[in-house]
């Protein structure tokens, strides 16, 4: 159960690995702004300091949209050198070259399952509520 909303904290993206007996390198991770200019800038420092990355997994599709670009300005290629993945979907996903390879979340659902659990949380602020959890699906194309 989700704990009230004044101490709830998600795991994040370290813990999830431990989690799973993957090691967390720090110096594997770009963080940033979600725009196309971070991916881009990103993934060249992530490159330059470790050419043999083999893939990038962008937090959303615009980061993973600059990532490409950064890549090829690189000198790499697409998926043959490192594989690219996104994530969210969004409609440009798939008219960049190569068509990204990106995971696609209802984000329709994510916002009325939000709402209604706010209600609930403006109604009953102590009481713990179920943590929510939306669907995902890969979809493949030919960045990864």
């Amino acid at each position: 159960l989700r704990k009230p909303l004044s101490t709830f904290s998600p795991p994040n993206f370290r813990e999830l690995l431990e989690k799973n007996g993957l090691k967390f390198e720090e110096d594997l991770v770009a963080l940033g702004p979600p725009v196309m200019e971070h991916g881009l800038a990103g993934a060249k420092k992530l490159l330059t300091a470790h050419p043999e990355i083999t893939a990038l997994f962008c937090y959303n599709d615009l980061l993973a949209m600059g990532a490409i670009q950064g890549c090829k300005e690189m000198g790499f290629q697409i998926p043959t050198d490192i594989a690219i993945i996104g994530f969210d979907n969004i409609s440009f996903s798939a008219l960049v070259d190569p068509p990204m390879t990106t995971i696609h979340v209802d984000k329709y659902e994510i916002g009325k399952r939000a709402a209604s659990l706010l209600v609930q949380m403006l109604k009953s602020p102590n009481q713990e509520y179920p943590i929510e959890v939306v669907d995902t699906e890969l979809i493949i194309r030919q960045s990864a």
